[in-house]
């Protein structure tokens, strides 16, 4: 009979929460998408907290990101700033205590001049 330290467990479920977790691939820029939204859950019951990540390509004139969530009586938004190549790849913005509805999200991809390149949606419901 074999005995495992308790150190040993900790790093096996480590690793499995990890890989349960795992770094999305759709989550990963693979210079053919510049922008991808995911939206954690899909399903909620109200007040609901959305958790909005976004991955961006890191491209020189990228300035901002505007995420919104519109329902029809609702409406939230979140600008962040980004630093062209040296941005973060990946945004998490949380929505919180939305009321009931079915709403898009949306991120927005904003370049040097304020011209929008790219937009990202997702839809949720909220109960």
């Amino acid at each position: 009979m074999w005995t495992v330290s308790f150190k040993k467990t900790l790093v096996v479920a480590g690793i499995i929460l990890l890989g349960s977790l795992g770094a999305d691939a759709s989550m990963v820029d693979d210079g053919e998408r510049p922008l991808h939204v995911r939206v954690s859950p899909t399903m909620a019951h109200a007040p609901a907290d959305l958790f909005i990540y976004v991955s961006v390509a890191r491209r020189p004139d990228n300035r901002l990101l505007r995420i919104t969530a519109e329902s029809e009586d609702f409406f939230r938004s979140s600008d962040t700033q980004l630093d062209g190549e040296y941005s973060a790849r990946v945004t998490v913005v949380r929505f919180r205590e939305l009321p009931p509805g079915g709403y898009e999200i949306k991120a927005e991809l904003i370049v040097a001049g304020g011209r929008t390149t790219e937009v990202a949606k997702r839809t949720v419901e909220v109960f």
